[in-house]
């Protein structure tokens, strides 16, 4: 049986796989494509960019990863190497489109979060989401900076009181894009982190 456990700034979905030398690579993802980076052996762990990034934003990350994993990082819809189709991006589209490429065999957003309630259906999106990671017992890690963008400790106390089987790591002083700021400590902790639950799902 699969098992998914998430990364929390870079979700990490965990499957069997094959191994590959950490590649570029496109695949058709309903009305266009999908750019990734693969590469690794073992269980597979997907990472997914902010905006307006791209897979680049993991690349100090990947190689160190990949010894024991293999590795996806995507390029969402309309970044980096993936398509750029005439649609809105609006976050159900980044949705639409990563569930379709997470579905393969193989595998405007930043005015989309939703501020003071608008708009309503990323609200509701961001609801779903949050009481679904407030029921599950699916292993999750939240990585943060000081002071942070969206993370700060109102934010980080109520995740560590709410959210079961969650790990929370401070990798130091940053804003929004930690795997810039902190590669190594990032890579690290994700190592960690993996190992930790591995050796917890035999016990």
């Amino acid at each position: 049986m699969q098992r998914l456990k998430i990364i929390i700034l870079g979700l990490a979905l965990i499957q069997t796989a094959i191994a590959h030398s950490i590649d570029y690579k496109t695949i058709d993802v309903l009305d266009s494509h999908i750019a990734y980076r693969e590469g690794g052996r073992g269980d597979t762990v997907l990472f997914i960019h902010d905006v307006p990034t791209s897979s680049f934003l993991w690349r100090k990350v990947l190689p160190k990863i990949s010894q024991t994993h293999r590795v996806i990082a995507i390029d969402l819809i309309g970044h980096g190497r993936s398509g750029k189709p005439f649609i809105e991006y609006r976050l159900n589209d980044h949705l639409r489109y990563l569930k379709a490429f997470i579905e393969k065999p193989k595998l405007m957003w930043p005015r989309e979060v939703p501020i003071a309630g608008v708009p309503a259906d990323n609200r509701a999106l961001f609801m779903e989401y949050s009481q679904y990671l407030m029921t599950s017992f699916v292993a999750k890690l939240l990585l943060y900076s000081t002071p942070g963008v969206l993370t700060g400790e109102n934010e980080i106390f109520f995740i560590e009181q709410n959210f079961p089987n969650v790990s929370t790591v401070h990798v130091g002083e940053g804003l929004h894009f930690i795997q810039e700021e902190h590669p190594e400590t990032v890579t690290n902790e994700i190592i960690q982190w993996l190992q930790d639950i591995t050796e917890d799902s035999l016990l």
